[in-house]
């Protein structure tokens, strides 16, 4: 007697020769045929890339997901976890390609796995961890619609699902689950302990996926499970003697966008860990020392809100320093081509560039009036931030942001050797340091810093942005070029993930070797 997949498939070829050889009419009577008489697969026999719950992945199944993928429509949770076939929290044309392997019977049929953890950042085993900074947990799928993440709770001693210790003491924190539920971050209520190996404790006991599943804790295919990851923090305890230098400037936009650069006096610099004790404000010329400083690597904020400007303010930026013991002359900045040693650069944020964000529905965040009136070619870039997905550490949500042009040679932090972005935009909030979904952007299409050509439409990009968790450049997943050629976008599932700068580079130069590797959630291993 046939299997219940050798029945289904026998119905669907009945189901797709009707179509093509007895016209219309039989097409209707075969889809009544479907719908009452072929029942929905059980979730425990139904294949990967099946989006129509018939049992087989066809022809049929690729089309919605390239309609998912290419914006067109947009998938149930529940059906948008079979499109996914590569698990790494994105729908795009990866998961097209290994739908296609399916179809054509190249790869096996393979059931949905579990939910279970795609990524954490700190990593699992990282080293160099700021002390202030926060642990976040990428599922690779959404938890269910009732799904709550505890912590632990010092006055009950439950420890929850998500949970940090150090030297045999549970570190105060608050869980966060994100509004699209497809990560949890736990953030700190006191500052990390400095030179510690910090371990974080994820128990799924209780927590379900979106199709109501046992999450997948520990990675062994079973739900439930237990799994800990540790990392290192830094230390920050100062050496009399040692100390690091460096000017500020800030970043005026005149007539037609032209940029000029003044010193700023009045700057903000703190150790992060340390910020009552360890800090310095920048000279009327715009130089400073922070001495004693830490030894090693550390984190500051550069605060240039407290450097007045009249009209708005200036940008403060999270950066990684380092300082040699004995010398109190380190830089804090290599030089480049277009800088000199130990220079920061703030650009001002007009009053006007920071709007309200909504809590019930998408903003779209564009250029300062005073910006698009110098330069109106820039009228469509955009953000587009999620409704309700800004927030603060402690929890508060909503706010408001704003984009402002950044020159591309007067970053916070100089680009990876080779690397050249046509252009450059700071995000900025009034306070709130935190989207809890990929917001959207969009640039326009400029010409290739290299070629001198503009990509053609389908081309594909990258988004690049600057991490202050990391102090470091990042890629952060896919961009293509949209069909008139005129701006390039981030793909589905892409966004910008923290306030900050970015930009767009040409995909090829930024993976496979160079400056950056695909992250695991955007199709990289």
């Amino acid at each position: 007697m046939p299997g219940n997949g050798d029945t289904l498939r026998s119905w669907w070829r009945a189901f797709r020769n009707s179509v093509l050889c007895h016209g219309r009419l039989q097409f209707f009577r075969s889809v009544l045929f479907c719908v009452f008489v072929i029942s929905p697969v059980h979730a425990a026999d139904r294949p990967v890339g099946d989006l129509d719950n018939d049992g087989v992945v066809t022809a049929l199944d690729l089309a919605r997901q390239i309609s998912h993928a290419s914006g067109q429509m947009v998938l149930p949770e529940g059906e948008a976890a079979y499109a996914d076939l590569n698990r790494d929290g994105i729908i795009n044309s990866y998961d097209s390609a290994l739908i296609i392997r399916r179809i054509l019977q190249t790869d096996e049929p393979a059931a949905l796995p579990l939910a279970a953890v795609l990524e954490t950042s700190p990593a699992n085993g990282e080293a160099g961890i700021a002390l202030t900074r926060e642990f976040t947990v990428h599922f690779t799928m959404p938890s269910a619609l009732d799904a709550v993440f505890a912590t632990y709770n010092p006055n009950t001693g439950a420890p929850g699902n998500l949970y940090a210790e150090f030297g045999g003491r549970r570190l105060l924190a608050r869980a966060e689950l994100s509004s699209d539920r497809r990560k949890a971050t736990l953030f700190f209520l006191e500052p990390l302990p400095s030179s510690a190996r910090v371990r974080v404790t994820f128990n799924s006991a209780g927590l379900k996926d979106i199709l109501g599943r046992n999450v997948d804790g520990d990675g062994d295919a079973v739900g439930g499970g237990v799994k800990a990851f540790d990392f290192d923090t830094l230390g920050i305890t100062p050496l009399t003697g040692t100390g690091v230098t460096g000017r500020v400037f800030g970043i005026d936009v005149g007539t037609n966008n032209a940029l000029s650069t003044r010193p700023l006096a009045g700057v903000t610099i703190t150790v992060d860990g340390a910020e009552q004790t360890l800090r310095t404000t920048t000279a009327t010329d715009g130089t400073f020392t922070l001495t004693p400083a830490p030894t090693g690597r550390f984190f500051v904020l550069v605060d240039g809100r407290t450097a007045g400007g009249t009209g708005g303010y200036y940008a403060f930026v999270g950066k990684a320093w380092e300082g040699i013991p004995g010398r109190l002359d380190t830089a804090v900045t290599p030089a480049t081509a277009d800088t000199a040693p130990g220079d920061i650069y703030l650009p001002f944020i007009p009053t006007g560039t920071l709007q309200p964000v909504s809590a019930t529905q998408d903003t779209t965040i564009t250029f300062s009036p005073s910006v698009l009136a110098a330069d109106p070619a820039l009228a469509d870039v955009q953000i587009m931030v999620p409704a309700n997905s800004l927030f603060a550490d402690n929890g508060a949500r909503g706010g408001r942001v704003g984009i402002a042009p950044v020159a591309p040679a007067r970053l916070p932090e100089p680009l990876p050797p080779g690397l050249k972005l046509p252009l450059v935009i700071t995000i900025q909030t009034d306070g709130a340091t935190n989207f809890d979904r990929p917001v959207p952007v969009r640039f326009p299409n400029l010409p290739d810093t290299t070629t001198g050509k503009k990509p053609l439409p389908g081309a594909k990009s990258a988004l690049v942005s600057f991490n202050h968790d990391t102090g470091t450049w990042e890629l952060v997943g896919p961009m293509t070029v949209a069909a008139d050629g005129k701006f390039v976008e981030t793909d589905p599932g892409v966004g910008v993930r923290q306030p900050g700068w970015h930009g767009n580079g040409p995909f090829g130069s930024l993976g496979g070797g160079g400056a950056f590797t695909m992250p695991r959630r955007c199709g990289g291993q």
